[in-house]
């Protein structure tokens, strides 16, 4: 249980794969992956557009390589699509799983071990679509972060800095993009001043946005940097004063913070 609990609250997982849609398939009933390895016992949980896999090493002695066959189509993902995420391993576990022409190839699981990864297979054309709505601040393309946060869907909203309903800032230097899905949002906040860094307090109106609990004791809501310079400070939100308080914005820099209720 223990082992359990420090999993569920790693923020890699939370980020990949916290959906309430999630559905779970247990190693000795899971259709959608394969495995010539009998001591290599595979869970998986399914949610949506993504998948964690559960690796396990049943071996006490010997490490293991193995080759994992996805079943894309049973899963409903297109494999020339898929990406593949490191969630989860124990201290000191350096095992990894690479996609290579639609297979997961496992490196180095050690014995008795667990290793969890995510698979995702966004669509070509959301990907295109949300490296357009990017700001021309971001660099690099479109953030790896961005993906594994949810944000590349279909019902992803879009509104350019200044359009972001339930969103505003005082200060003019500060302006706010929103990308908005029903449980989350991502706000692209960018500090338009060319020579000072800034302090940013956005108001939120978590009632408008759809982030008010309405589980209490169940729901919570948390906030994530997905993409800023090196060092940046973490937000603040005050959930109950409704704001999102951000340091030292670089001039003519901006970051990427999401919101979302889990």
């Amino acid at each position: 249980m223990e082992l359990l609990e420090a999993i569920l609250t790693r923020r890699s997982i939370r980020k990949f794969a916290d959906r309430p849609d999630s559905v779970y398939h247990p190693y000795w009933r899971n259709p959608y992956v394969t495995c010539a390895d009998q001591d290599l016992l595979i869970a998986l949980w399914r949610m949506g557009d993504r998948a964690v896999l559960g690796l396990f090493n049943y071996n006490r002695s010997t490490a293991k390589d193995a080759e994992i066959k996805v079943d894309w189509a049973k899963l409903g993902l297109n494999p020339k699509q898929g990406i593949a995420r490191w969630l989860w391993a124990e201290k000191g576990n350096q095992a990894k799983a690479e996609l290579e022409a639609s297979v997961l190839r496992l490196k180095a699981l050690p014995a008795h071990r667990l290793l969890l990864v995510g698979i995702a297979a966004p669509e070509a054309a959301e990907m295109e679509r949300a490296t357009k709505a990017l700001p021309a601040w971001v660099a690099g393309g479109l953030p790896a972060a961005v993906t594994d946060f949810g944000m590349v869907r279909k019902e992803t909203k879009h509104f350019a800095p200044g359009q972001a309903p339930g969103v505003a800032c005082a200060d003019a230097a500060i302006q706010v993009g929103m990308w908005q899905l029903p449980d989350r949002v991502m706000l692209a906040i960018y500090n338009s001043d060319q020579r000072a860094a800034k302090d940013a307090v956005l108001n939120l109106d978590l009632d408008a946005l759809g982030l008010k609990q309405k589980l209490i004791w169940q729901e919570f809501v948390g906030v994530r940097q997905l993409c800023a310079e090196d060092k940046a400070p973490t937000p603040e939100l005050d959930y109950y004063g409704g704001t999102l308080k951000l340091k030292g914005i670089p001039a003519k820099g901006g970051r990427l913070v999401a919101v979302r209720k889990y």
